[in-house]
């Protein structure tokens, strides 16, 4: 534990009305320093466990700073406490980038972690994430993607493999309708990432897709071309035969030709054993 753990702990077991500020300014400046920082290499080459080797320690850490902190937050105040919107915005997309097994989190950090939105939640007094999303503020799970966004445009997202984390950790907390109403600003970055080579990129962006396939409408999927558009995307990959990929890939396109498609007209014949599909319409 170095001194910024020390002093946050400290205050946060102390906490008077004159240090309000001091204490939540360092609480800001606490999480932003806990992000997987930009991974310039990444662009370069696979990565591998001992990228993180440093940061899994330094999460590790900051996390338990913070649910220690969260925690003599409940028992300090009994009232509800006006939090900054920034501030729950900034744990809200750390407690993304550590939900899931990934190479830079442990078991111990996901657990921290859930446990640490658990209690952050309950010292704001929202009872689940999906009411903080959606009953909150107005679309503040819109406010977080787009918060997020800068991370994951074109040019950037494979310095940021957290946001994309990030990014399916709230999607999957987005359902219909929220999800078909602002499908334009859900489907670009699932979109980006499924054209990359490496396999495990595809896959996430796949699970994505029909995830939004799921939870849109009809109209909301044939309006702008854009079930077109995803068909015409997804169709090449068929051809890979990728092991990974296609059990995933045939799922959602079957997702999306039964939201696009006149059932009567549709006949799927599917054999996952086989790695078979004709999609026949």
């Amino acid at each position: 534990m170095d001194d910024k753990d020390k002093e946050l702990i400290f205050l946060s077991e102390s906490l008077e009305s004159d240090r309000h500020a001091l204490f939540w300014s360092q609480v800001k400046e606490f999480i932003s320093i806990s992000y997987l920082p930009e991974l310039k290499f990444a662009e370069e080459r696979f990565l591998v466990p001992e990228d993180f080797v440093e940061h899994k320690l330094l999460i590790n850490r900051n996390l338990k700073t913070l649910s220690l902190v969260t925690k003599n937050l409940i028992k300090k105040f009994t009232d509800n406490v006006n939090v900054d919107d920034e501030i729950i915005q900034l744990l809200i997309l750390l407690c993304g980038e550590n939900m899931d097994d990934e190479l830079w989190t442990t078991k111990e950090i996901v657990k921290t972690t859930e446990n640490l939105l658990d209690d952050f939640l309950k010292f704001i007094n929202i009872s689940n994430l999906k009411k903080l999303l959606f009953e909150y503020k107005v679309n503040f799970a819109f406010t977080l993607l787009t918060k997020l966004r800068p991370k994951l445009l074109k040019d950037s997202w494979k310095r940021f493999p957290a946001a994309i984390s990030c990014y399916k950790f709230l999607l999957f907390h987005i359902e219909s309708p929220h999800l078909s109403e602002n499908i334009d600003s859900v489907l670009p970055t699932a979109l980006i990432v499924l054209d990359d080579h490496v396999v495990s990129n595809r896959v996430i962006a796949i699970k994505c897709i029909e995830h939004i396939i799921n939870n849109s409408t009809s109209t909301d999927l044939t309006l702008l071309g854009r079930g077109n558009l995803l068909y015409k995307t997804m169709e090449p990959l068929i051809h890979f035969r990728d092991p990974e990929v296609f059990p995933a890939l045939i799922s959602c396109i079957i997702a999306l030709l039964t939201k696009t498609e006149h059932p009567e007209e549709l006949k799927v014949v599917f054999n996952l054993t086989d790695n078979k599909c004709l999609l026949l319409c």
